[in-house]
């Protein structure tokens, strides 16, 4: 895989897939500090393929075993900002902000894979790997 056609910088989806139902849970990063963490994620994923447009880039997926211990980490790490932030936020307005369902789906159910998805450099299209 010939990496420098991605682009590591931009953003990334990440999504839970549970058995015949597919994509049922997904997260968008575009910390740069998280975005290294991704990439190297990305970077040791599996089955390359292509995966959805948004805002005209074609986004390429790799799938990561949901056991993998730098996925766990890193999510574990991710819920604790995220009940930071919740914190904050009813702390400011009085009410909590609806948070993201991503770790319950992920601890509910049989996780098949994680599919880790980051855009095309402008110009590059996925037949050139």
């Amino acid at each position: 895989m010939d990496f420098s056609k991605i682009d590591f910088t931009h953003d990334c989806y990440v999504d839970l897939h549970v058995g015949a139902y597919g994509s049922l849970s997904g997260m968008f990063f575009k910390s740069k500090t998280v975005l290294v963490t991704l990439e190297q994620l990305f970077k040791d994923s599996h089955d390359w393929q292509l995966s959805f447009k948004r805002e005209g880039k074609q986004y390429l997926m790799g799938f990561v075993v949901p056991s993998n211990v730098q996925f766990i980490e890193f999510m574990q790490h991710q819920n604790v900002e995220e009940k930071e932030q919740a914190e904050k936020f009813y702390l400011e307005n009085g009410f909590y902000e609806q948070t993201h369902d991503f770790l319950d789906v992920w601890f509910d159910n049989d996780v098949s894979d994680v599919q880790i998805s980051f855009p095309l450099s402008e110009g590059h299209n996925y037949e050139i790997y």
